[in-house]
């Protein structure tokens, strides 16, 4: 079974892509990891241009799946192996994810875990490439993921699997580069002031890197322009525990 990561990339967020590379790189099983950074063809969002051609070069190259990885977010160092484990233990399928999602905004200092039920976001997701061609959406498609995971998957019959792993993955939120989501400007449910609960679910090293990212490309997004997620209420801040990832 032949793998590979890949990550959609414009060139925009070069700190944060370079601290990704870093991270597959410690990664306790090694793995080739591609960058999809040609220049933009137009102002739209491309991720999913990125992702689809991507997906489609390796399929011609003999890859079987692609693990993507966006070029923002934590990944612990073992998140390559637990993947890998997966799919060899499990029969083919055209999407394999995990069922949640900690998002973690930097420019609000609050988070906020979402249970999904149905899809996996796309930075957990590992795509097939053997996936038909009928399932990709148009190129500016925003939410890949959704489409991926609810429209097609119903639509065309794909095969899924889900997993959980004991530390997952974090959505890292900052207004950085194109940001296409109201989320980069979203405050979470849970307020973390002085980042002492994103130091605990993420690792020493990781967060030394990261905070030193951030001092460079801190983008402050005024207060006026900041959302409340839908349907959370004000939140207040209190203490939590790392434990509050596995509810």
């Amino acid at each position: 079974m032949n793998v590979i990561a890949l990550t959609p990339d414009r060139s925009d967020r070069p700190e944060f892509l370079n601290l990704c590379k870093w991270q597959m790189k410690r990664q306790t099983v090694p793995i080739e990891h591609r960058i999809m950074d040609y220049h933009p063809e137009s102002s739209m969002c491309d991720l999913t241009q990125r992702v689809r051609r991507g997906c489609q070069q390796a399929k011609e190259e003999g890859i079987d799946y692609v693990i993507i990885i966006e070029n923002d977010d934590y990944y612990p160092p073992n998140w390559i192996e637990n993947v890998l484990d997966v799919l060899k233990s499990s029969p083919p399928v055209d999407l394999a994810g995990i069922p949640g999602t900690t998002y973690y905004n930097m420019n609000t200092e609050s988070w906020r875990t979402i249970g999904h039920g149905s899809n996996s976001s796309l930075f957990c997701t590992t795509i097939s490439t053997s996936i038909t061609p009928k399932a990709w959406p148009r190129d500016s498609m925003v939410s890949l993921d959704l489409h991926l995971w609810r429209g097609a998957r119903r639509v065309h019959k794909l095969k899924t699997n889900f997993f959980d792993v004991t530390k997952r993955p974090i959505g890292i939120k900052h207004g950085v580069g194109k940001i296409v989501t109201p989320s980069h400007r979203r405050l979470f449910r849970n307020r973390d002031l002085g980042f002492n609960f994103l130091r605990k679910i993420t690792d020493k090293e990781y967060f030394r890197r990261l905070m030193a990212v951030w001092e460079n490309n801190n983008v402050s997004i005024p207060r006026e322009q900041r959302q409340l997620d839908s349907g959370d209420v004000p939140p207040k801040i209190r203490s939590v525990s790392v434990r509050t990832l596995q509810e």
